[in-house]
């Protein structure tokens, strides 16, 4: 699969497979991949919903700009630097609450699930997975409410 931004990502290899959406595309390649090779490590995270919540909205599918991103991050070494975070347990879920009280959705979310995956069991899990279940509310009532807004003020609308 080939990712640019002029084009989109390449998916003529998927033959009569191949969908309109990256998405989905996405998503028949993960399919096919993990067929292949199923003990292979696959970083699946770009086809989780909110994702590509927190991206700009640009005339490229979403999904298109976030894989080209995350090319461009491993490429610039930025994944490297990410993995030497020093904060201590406690920090991040003192950062995560931060995150939520500011009503940054998406990043709140992303740490509360952070969160989770390292301590399920912890006393607190209840809470986070109700804040993640709260900030992925939050976020597609802010997209509707977008889109709303935009069909209000369609200029094309009641001709």
């Amino acid at each position: 699969m080939r990712l640019s931004m002029n084009g989109g990502s390449d998916y003529r290899f998927l033959g009569a497979d191949k969908q309109p959406a990256s998405h989905a595309n996405l998503e028949r390649t993960l399919v096919r991949l993990r067929a292949l090779a199923p003990a292979a490590p696959v970083d699946d995270r770009v086809a989780k919903p909110g994702f590509v919540g927190g991206l700009p909205l640009t005339s490229c599918d979403p999904v298109d700009l976030a894989l080209y991103l995350v090319t461009l991050a491993r490429t610039a070494g930025f994944e490297k630097a990410a993995n030497k975070e020093t904060l201590s347990f406690e920090e991040r879920v003192r950062k995560a609450e931060k995150l939520f009280a500011e009503k940054k959705w998406a990043e709140a979310a992303a740490a509360f699930r952070a969160l989770l995956a390292q301590a399920p069991s912890n006393p607190a899990a209840k809470t986070w997975r109700e804040r993640v279940a709260a900030a992925d509310q939050a976020q597609e009532q802010a997209r509707a409410a977008k889109t709303r807004k935009a069909v209000s003020q369609d200029p094309l609308d009641g001709m």
